[in-house]
This record gives C-alpha cells, sequence and structure tokens, in this order.
C-alpha cells in the first residue's frame, strides 16, 4: 500500500513515534520494564511527523515553509543517526548529541510551524510545552519513585498520537474540504 501524501507519512510518523513512546512509558510505569531500543527510535519517527507542520504552512510565506522544512529535515536525519547510533552501539555520548539536535529541531518546528498553522496549532504547542515542562515535572516525580518519570513521557506520546490522528484525518479529507482548507494533496 503506497502512502499518498506528505500528511498520511507525518501521520504515520506521529502515530508510531506516539506508539512506541507509550509502549516505553507504559511498560517501566506497569511492569518496570522497558523495551529495547524504543526510545532511541522514537524520535526519528516523530520527526517525520514535523515534516507535515512544516507542508501546512501558507506557500506564500515561503521563507517560513522553507525554515520549517529545513528543520523537520536536520530533525530527520539527527534523529534518524540517533537512531542508527542506538541500536548499534547504545546510549553514548554520540547518541546524546544527536537526539539533543534532533529534539531541539522538533522543538523548533512545533513552536514556530505551530504559530504559522492557525487552525490546529494547539497540537504543536502543547507538544512543545509538555516536552519542555515534563523535564522538571519527571525529575520532580522521579525523587518519589524514579518510575514516574514516565508520566510526562507519556503525555508526550499521547499529543503525538492526536498529531498523527489529525495529520490522518486531515490526509483522507475529500479534496474538495482540502481545498477550503488551503491545504494541496501533497
Amino acid at each position: 500500500m503506497a502512502i499518498p501524501s506528505l500528511e498520511a507519512r507525518a501521520a504515520l510518523g506521529a502515530l508510531v513515534g506516539g506508539f512506541l513512546w507509550a509502549v516505553k512509558s507504559l511498560g517501566i510505569l506497569v511492569a518496570d520494564y522497558q523495551p529495547e531500543y524504543v526510545f532511541g527510535i522514537a524520535p526519528f519517527f516523530f520527526a517525520v511527523a514535523a515534516a507535515g507542520i512544516a507542508v501546512k504552512i501558507d506557500p506564500a510565506r515561503h521563507r517560513a515553509r522553507m525554515a520549517t522544512s529545513a528543520l523537520a529535515i536536520v530533525a530527520t536525519i539527527t534523529g534518524g543517526a540517533a537512531a542508527l547510533i542506538y541500536v548499534t552501539a547504545g546510549d553514548n555520548d554520540a547518541f546524546g548529541v544527536t537526539i539533543m539536535v534532533s529534539v531541539l529541531c522538533l522543538l523548533a518546528v512545533l513552536i514556530y510551524g505551530g504559530w504559522l498553522v492557525r487552525q490546529w496549532s494547539t497540537i504543536p504547542f502543547a507538544i512543545a510545552a509538555t516536552m519542555l515542562l515534563g523535564l522538571p515535572i519527571g525529575g520532580a516525580l522521579s525523587e518519589i519513585d524514579e518510575r514516574l518519570l514516565e508520566i510526562p513521557l507519556l503525555a508526550v506520546a499521547l499529543e503525538w498520537t492526536l498529531l498523527g490522528l489529525t495529520f490522518w484525518r486531515e490526509s483522507h479529507a475529500p479534496s474538495r474540504i482540502r481545498a477550503y482548507r488551503g491545504t494541496s494533496p501533497d
């Protein structure tokens, strides 16, 4: 089955990434077990989803669309490199640097791209806010029990899943509705 549009590919990326992180978080919270590779692979899928935000920006805003696309590409490349490093070498310094660059680019796409895509910008903003606020909240929760660090990550996973469902709905909207919303099929 061919995936017909960038929105559909973005939907698939957000859904797979969200699912992977949800499995990781629930595995740790419920069974104190972390499935291998899930943490390191999911950000690549989030970056694939970020490309969908870039394509939703009005084509008349060429510079903004190109900047957001470039950030999404950097996030995808570094997210892919991080996943490859994580699978082959484990959690090391190279993984930390590549994942950090990928996440910073993702945050930039979520905030800047979300600002420019007004019709549903609350989802990218919520993901960015949860990612940023989740670190100190998760740190505080981990003082109670280390497994509670997963609660903010589970919230991020669910928000990425919501973004994926939004992209999926948009990619399967009838063409007249898509034309009304100002989006192209690719």
